[in-house]
């Protein structure tokens, strides 16, 4: 007689890939000594190494004192006058900037708003985008090489022409 039916169990089970082997506790402790030793000298090490590259020298604690020259020896110089220091714009100890879109630097009318809006209020600068997304160039440049690769934006505003406006309403 045959068997009775008995359907087979078939066992499911996650593959997880091969058993991977830990390294030895002993190999850890060693890598960790060896990275820490060479740190340690290379932090030991950097000052002789960084004097050698530069070429300085470190003084001694003997050194020599530099030979002296008599004073007769040395030519007198008639003393010039400097001429006075030239003095430094003025840089605000803050800056108190806004944001001027390149849209309203092609739009006459716009930039003029945008100005009159801005008068009484506590800003003192204003920044300025000179590069489009395209990467054009938003101002009259002389570069030969972005002349050359047609970089400059054929609506090009004159940037000295914006400054000395902007200067004239104390903003940098």
């Amino acid at each position: 007689m045959s068997r009775p039916y008995k359907p087979y169990k078939i066992k499911r089970t996650k593959y997880t890939g091969p058993v991977k082997a830990r390294p030895h506790p002993v190999f850890v402790a060693l890598v960790v000594l060896g990275v820490l030793g060479l740190g340690y000298l290379g932090f030991a090490s950097y000052a002789p190494i960084y004097n050698a590259i530069m070429n300085r020298t470190q003084a001694s604690s003997q050194a020599s004192p530099p030979p002296q020259v008599p004073e007769a020896s040395i030519p007198e110089e008639p003393e010039e006058e400097a001429p006075p220091p030239e003095p430094e714009p003025a840089v605000p100890e803050q800056f108190r900037a806004v944001y001027l879109p390149a849209a309203l630097l092609k739009d006459n009318a716009a930039l003029n708003s945008f100005l009159e809006e801005i008068k009484g209020s506590p800003l003192n600068a204003v920044m300025v985008d000179i590069k489009d997304k395209s990467g054009q160039v938003l101002f009259t440049s002389q570069n030969p090489q972005a002349m050359k690769w047609q970089a400059v934006a054929p609506d090009a505003i004159d940037l000295s022409a914006l400054a000395s406006r902007l200067e004239e309403q104390g903003l940098s």
